[in-house]
């Protein structure tokens, strides 16, 4: 039995719609902190000015959210608590910025230095450790753009980008005679004044 050739047909094939690449957008929202005063309630920020950013990626750390975004005013990334944040907008037809600088973070280190730091202007510092600390410094800054050296038998120097804050100042703290901050002088002079601080209240 001879197969019959292959016909033409002129059957119309439904169009394929292409779907629009959607354009990521800025999104406004109101900032709250709590209030000594009513702690049941907290207040607004800035007066209840909009904060507008670009979002990028939402983080967990210590059970709590944090939205990541590009701030168009301090033209750097930032972290948001979630639960902090009120009357979100997505403001439509204005495209997100910072696109840059996102793809520039490592989101490990990024999450180690900044949200449990608490954020702060970013520095890099040189710290003192006593050896046994090794682990725990590692488990904080990672091994990233991130630079140990021997000191001596029993110590080692730790170079590591932080936000320096009284958060940062407070976990040097912690470690007592254990951790000394080393450089820059800038920033061991302020811990020096935020030691200071502390001792004045006792």
């Amino acid at each position: 039995m001879t197969k019959e050739p292959m016909k033409e047909t002129n059957v119309a094939l439904p169009e394929v719609k292409r779907r629009k690449r959607k354009v990521p957008e800025k999104i406004s929202f109101k900032y709250l902190a709590y209030d000594i005063n009513h702690l049941e309630k907290k207040k607004e920020r800035r007066g209840g000015t909009l904060y507008i950013v670009s979002p990028y990626k939402l983080l967990i750390s210590d059970d709590n959210y944090y939205l990541l975004a590009f701030d168009d005013e301090k033209h750097k990334m930032l972290t948001f608590r979630l639960d902090r944040m009120k009357d979100v907008k997505r403001l439509i037809g204005i495209p997100r910025e910072g696109e840059e600088e996102f793809y520039k973070l490592d989101m490990t280190t990024y999450t180690q230095r900044n949200i449990n730091m608490y954020g702060g202007k970013e520095e890099r510092v040189t710290i003192q450790c006593v050896n046994y600390l090794l682990d725990t410094v590692i488990d904080r800054f990672g091994l990233k753009d991130v630079h140990y050296a021997k000191v001596d038998p029993d110590h080692f120097n730790v170079s590591v980008r932080v936000g320096i804050s009284d958060q940062f100042y407070g976990w040097l703290l912690g470690f007592g005679r254990r951790m000394k901050l080393v450089s820059p002088q800038s920033a061991v002079d302020d811990f020096k004044a935020y030691v200071d601080k502390i001792r004045e209240l006792y």
